[in-house]
């Protein structure tokens, strides 16, 4: 690249099949639940109540969201009687259970996935400024549009 350079980065909210995740999903899932204002609880309460609902939404081409949570280690985040469970199931798998008293299937599957575009986002986010702070290069501006498309300008000087 030529000396004083400039790249424009747009990052979209969608799930990039094969995207190779790394250990950065745990800053992204904190990201995920504050930006959506969920709060992080420390325990489940494992009673079923009487008119609980769950749905299990499974993130797709994503193996390796998890890889740095052990298997059945759970992310527990809560907002206006939902409950979402982040986690690593037996078999490996990024999981979002969704839960919730009187609530339908489809609302549910609704909060879980909102959660899971919002954390694939913040995933791909974190990802590229650890990736631009390595390379050297500095962030001039960044920007986000309505839709939640994210775009960094950056720069980077080459002696």
């Amino acid at each position: 690249m030529p000396c004083g350079a400039e790249v424009i980065i747009v990052l979209l909210p969608m799930l990039v099949p094969g995207a190779a995740l790394l250990p950065a999903v745990a800053m992204a899932a904190l990201a995920a639940a504050a930006a959506l204002g969920y709060t992080v609880s420390r325990g489940a309460d494992r009673t079923r109540a009487a008119g609980m609902t769950e749905v299990d939404v499974q993130i797709e081409n994503a193996e390796t969201v998890t890889e740095d949570l052990r298997l059945g280690q759970q992310l527990i985040l809560n907002r206006d009687g939902i409950t979402l469970v982040f986690s690593r199931d037996r078999q490996g798998r990024a999981v979002v259970r969704a839960a919730g008293c009187g609530m339908t299937q489809v609302a549910l599957r609704a909060a879980a996935e909102e959660f899971i575009s919002h954390l694939t986002q913040q995933y791909a986010y974190h990802r590229l400024m650890t990736k631009l702070r390595q390379k050297d290069f500095t962030v001039i501006e960044e920007s986000v549009e309505a839709d939640r498309t994210v775009h960094v300008r950056v720069s980077v000087y080459r002696d």
